[in-house]
């Protein structure tokens, strides 16, 4: 019951903006049940006028009839609606819930230096996971309300008719339902396990073709095909027995419904025989009879939805429950948006580890980055420098010890609130999917033309006007379709459009040539005289002479 009503809670809150759009699908519903109704009870006066068996008043069979037209035509207009409801809100839903679960996501803390969720296990969550959230709170849930309305008014009429008749399929239909929840743990196990290997499925196939050059360098084709074999199997096993539990499960609701249904048809023949009924009220007594099982059975083939709706929610408060902690919460309120006009970077006395049984990557480390100094890292590949950058950014928690920005009397412990006073360039190829002039705005949406210019000249990407499109050339995935060196300049001066004075360029210059490199430091170090700049390399570069300092680590 606890889980329950944590799973009502977080669909209360996640469907903030859609309560109206569920109270309103809730009552067209209940309004095509009501027409339902009556379309029963007119067509019983219809065949009982029609027959002559029962006392209609004045009016004829055409009346009757032109009113069950009516009746039905007004059921197609609000079935109509409805569709056009749940089409639209649910798409909107989507469209939020995954914006708000995307940005989530974005700004996730990392915990010993990984993030928790692979990018094709994020993708399955915002795709599957959040369609089935909507489709639940926008539509299965209100149908489950209609239905339940529905049940207890077919119910009530059968009732005023045979209340003995009424009780049957209420009696049989309940013994077979409560057979098929013994089901339910393992159904929702089962459930859980092939959104597990979905997951699986789109991690192999987003990694094959991420790597696909180097997989075929390396020719391993083959082997990553047998990987994705296996995991489709997986997936395929664990949905073959959800299928199975599913169909036994169903089975056992259909057996009850025609118990009830051969009850109802039997009792209605000798009513009829007996002429304890007419004709019309026989119509009506299957009809409702049907319309009572209906409901009984339906409800009973939500529970699956029930099930998948509850492991979506699970795993999509994975990513709100991850997304935030309160340390971050408060540093926000103390450093959000402030950005330093010089600022340096004190380290004081730092330990740090990821996991409790590995060996130390940094134990007492301390140095001061002066405000407006340029420092050369350098170090062996797995000393540190990496690590260095993300306890910087405040993308990872130094185990003890102190880290802060600092100008004049501002003094900041980083954190990931104080990002925004860092320009920060990774290794590789950074460029997004569009054109040059995209990617630069991505940093300054705002920034003119000839911002973007200059941005582009301090970071020796000139070549870029002698393009034929310029900067609405376009790139490819990852860059491609530029040379890496081309594709590392536009990322350095997409990064310069950026406010912060900080600057971290981690092996800036790896695909660069000495001389292009040279060109960059002293366009940059003319550009921006009052930046403190890091620059991480493996080694002492071409760089080093336009250093302060050098930084051995390791």
């Amino acid at each position: 019951m606890k889980r329950f009503l944590q799973y009502l809670r977080y669909l209360r809150w996640i469907t903030a903006g859609f309560h109206h759009v569920v109270i309103l699908r809730t009552l067209l519903g209940i309004i095509r049940v009501a027409l339902m109704l009556l379309f029963i009870w007119l067509s019983k006066t219809a065949i009982d006028c029609a027959i002559g068996k029962d006392a209609v008043g004045e009016h004829s069979l055409t009346f009757w009839f032109v009113l069950m037209v009516i009746d039905l035509l007004l059921d197609v207009v609000v079935a109509r609606w409805v569709q056009y409801i749940e089409a639209r809100s649910v798409m909107q839903m989507n469209n939020r819930v995954n914006r708000r679960l995307f940005n989530r996501l974005m700004i996730m803390p990392f915990v010993n230096g990984r993030q928790g969720f692979h990018s094709g296990d994020m993708l399955e969550r915002l795709t599957t996971d959040v369609r089935t959230l909507s489709g639940f709170s926008l539509v299965q849930l209100p149908s489950v309300v209609v239905m339940g309305v529905q049940l207890v008014g077919a119910f009530i009429f059968l009732a005023t008719m045979s209340p003995v008749l009424a009780l049957a399929p209420l009696i049989i239909t309940p013994v077979c339902i409560l057979v098929s929840k013994l089901y339910f743990k393992r159904q929702r196990s089962l459930t859980a396990r092939v959104r597990e290997a979905q997951s699986d499925v789109l991690v192999s196939i987003q990694e094959g073709l991420k790597h696909r050059m180097v997989l075929r360098s390396l020719d391993c084709v083959d082997e990553m095909d047998h990987r994705l074999a296996d995991v489709l199997y997986r997936l395929d096993d664990s949905n073959r027995r959800q299928t199975r539990l599913s169909v036994a499960s169903g089975a056992m609701v259909r057996l009850g419904f025609l118990a009830g249904y051969l009850t109802a048809f039997g009792w209605s023949i000798y009513g009829l025989q007996a002429g304890l009924i007419t004709y019309g009220t026989m119509t009506a007594f299957i009809q409702l009879v049907a319309r009572i099982q209906n409901p009984i059975a339906g409800l009973s083939s939500y529970i699956p939805t029930f099930i998948s709706t509850s492991v979506a929610i699970d795993r999509l408060r994975e990513i709100e429950d991850g997304s935030e902690t309160k340390n971050e919460a408060e540093d926000a309120k103390m450093v959000d948006g402030m950005i330093l006009s010089h600022p340096g970077i004190r380290i004081k006395n730092l330990f740090f580890q990821y996991e409790p049984e590995s060996a130390r990557i940094y134990s007492g480390f301390s140095y001061d980055f002066r405000p407006g100094s340029r420092t050369l890292i350098v170090g062996a590949t797995g000393a540190g420098k990496t690590t260095l950058i993300k306890l910087l950014l405040g993308l990872l928690t130094p185990d003890s010890g102190s880290i802060e920005i600092y100008d004049d009397d501002v003094h900041l412990k980083v954190s990931p609130q104080t990002i925004s006073n860092f320009v920060y360039v990774p290794q590789g190829n950074t460029l997004l999917h569009g054109t040059i002039r995209e990617n630069l705005l991505l940093a300054a949406p705002d920034a003119t033309d000839e911002q973007l210019r200059e941005a582009l000249h301090t970071a020796a990407a000139d070549f870029v006007f002698e393009l034929p499109e310029g900067l609405d050339t376009s790139c490819d995935e990852a860059g491609a379709g530029i040379s890496e060196g081309q594709a590392q300049r536009i990322a350095i001066a997409r990064a310069l459009l950026r406010p912060g004075s900080i600057l971290v360029l981690d092996e800036f210059n790896s695909a660069l040539d000495v001389d292009t490199a040279e060109t960059l430091m002293k366009r940059l170090t003319a550009n921006r005289p009052d930046a403190t700049i890091l620059i991480i390399a493996h080694h002492r570069t071409a760089v080093a002479p336009y250093c302060d300092a050098v930084l051995h680590i390791g």
